[in-house]
C-alpha cells in the first residue's frame, strides 16, 4: 500500500502538466498530468482510491469504537459513583442508628443510676423480710 501512495504522490507533484490524474482534481491550482505521458492505469487509481477510502473508513470505525468505549467507561464510572453514594448513605444510616442506640443505652444507665437507691432499698427490704 505504501508504494502505491508514494507513486501517487510523485505523480501528483509533476509540474507543467496538461492532463489531470483525477477528474475531480482538475480545478484551479491542481497540476494536470503532463502531455505525452499516458495517464495512470485506471486500476491503480481505483486501487489507491479504495485504499484511501478503506483507511478513512477504518479511522472512522476506530474513532467510533473509541467514542463508544469512552461512553462505556463514563457509564461505568457513573455507576460506580452511584454505588459509592449508596454505600456512603448506608454508612451514615448505620452511624445514626448507632448514635441512637448509644443514646438509648446512656438513658437506660442514667435511669438505673437515678433509681439505684430505690432499687437497693427494695432489695434490702426483701432481704430483711426473708431473714428469720
Amino acid at each position: 500500500m505504501v508504494p502505491k501512495i508514494i507513486f501517487f504522490a510523485l505523480l501528483m507533484g509533476i509540474a507543467n502538466t496538461q492532463r489531470c490524474i483525477f477528474p475531480q482534481l482538475c480545478q484551479p491550482g491542481v497540476v494536470p498530468f503532463p502531455a505525452g505521458i499516458d495517464p495512470l492505469n485506471q486500476n491503480l487509481v481505483v486501487s489507491v482510491n479504495n485504499d484511501i477510502f478503506s483507511i478513512k473508513n477504518w479511522i472512522k470505525q476506530y474513532f467510533n469504537e473509541l467514542i463508544q468505549r469512552e461512553v462505556d467507561i463514563a457509564t461505568g464510572i457513573n455507576n460506580c459513583i452511584s454505588r459509592l453514594v449508596a454505600v456512603e448513605n448506608h454508612l451514615e444510616q448505620i452511624d445514626e442508628r448507632d448514635v441512637t442506640q448509644l443514646q438509648n443505652i446512656q438513658q437506660t444507665v442514667i435511669g438505673i443510676e437515678n433509681n439505684l437507691p430505690t432499687i437497693l432499698q427494695k432489695m434490702e427490704n426483701k432481704i430483711i423480710l426473708t431473714l428469720p
